[in-house]
Order: C-alpha cells, then structure tokens, then sequence
C-alpha cells in the first residue's frame, strides 16, 4: 500500500526502503521523539519528505491531491481536538467533510465501540482527555476510510 524510497526528513527520519502492505495491521515501535508521528504526517501527506519518495499505491505522493488523499487516509492524532457542541456535532464533522452522513443510530454503534458512554445530545465542553480520545476515534472510525493512521 505505501513504499518508502530513501525518505529523509529533517534529521527526524531516514528510512532507505519500508513497504507497507494493505489489509494488514503495521506498528511502528521506537522511543519518544524517534519520528514515529513524522512518519505518520508524511504518510497522510501533512509533511513532504525533504529527499526520497512515497508511493500509495503505486503512485507517489506528490502527484496525488492531498485532500483526496485525506479521504482516504484518515490521521487521528495524539491530542484529537474536539470541536465545539455535541458529541453528534463532533461525529458528522468528520462526515461533512467526507461528503458522507450516518443516521443516529449508527452514530451510537461508533460510540459503543469505543466505549464512550455518552448521549449525542451531550456537549463535549468538560470531556476529559479520555473521553475526548474516544470520541476522535469514534468520529475516525464512521469514516470508513482504506487506512487510520494512530
């Protein structure tokens, strides 16, 4: 699915060669500040490598629209942001911007997969850092996008 190619960023990463292979599960593992996130923002195309290439797909990167590439490789990052009013609010923004809606009840399956026992009515306003992580990942997950970036 992803082929690295002598990807050198910053003095953050340098991968010579790293194959990402679709329908699979890849961990990347390393110490704090070892560009495991950078590799992330490259592969969701947030960053451009300084030297080398990426290729999603067979096609390299930078040739790709980056918002179409989005659509398809969704990021949850290690701080989500929630946006402001409702737990629904926060589940159809993530859709919105995807051209896609789900019905209620749909939407509560997202949040009895993360395990967030909350009510789409509820404001997100005083959620703790926990519960703001579940429901990014709930609002990553109705997207049914081909890869989530964690």
């Amino acid at each position: 699915m992803f082929v690295l190619d002598h990807v050198i960023y910053k003095d953050v990463l340098d991968i010579p060669s790293m194959d990402i292979v679709p329908s699979k599960i890849t961990c990347i593992l390393g110490q704090s500040g070892g560009g495991k996130t950078t590799l992330l923002r490259l592969l969701a195309k947030l960053l451009s490598p300084e030297k080398g290439r990426i290729l999603f797909e067979d096609r390299d990167l930078e040739e790709i629209d980056s918002i179409a590439h989005r659509k398809r490789v969704v990021m949850l990052s290690q701080k989500p942001h929630l946006f402001p009013g409702t737990v629904e609010d926060n589940l159809q923004m993530g859709l919105r911007y995807h051209g896609k809606t789900l019905d209620a009840h749909a939407l509560k399956d997202s949040l009895i997969a993360v395990r967030l026992d909350k009510k789409l009515t509820d404001d997100v306003e005083h959620f703790s850092v926990g519960e703001a992580q579940r429901l990014a990942l709930a609002r990553v997950m109705v997207l049914d996008a081909d890869v989530v970036l964690l």
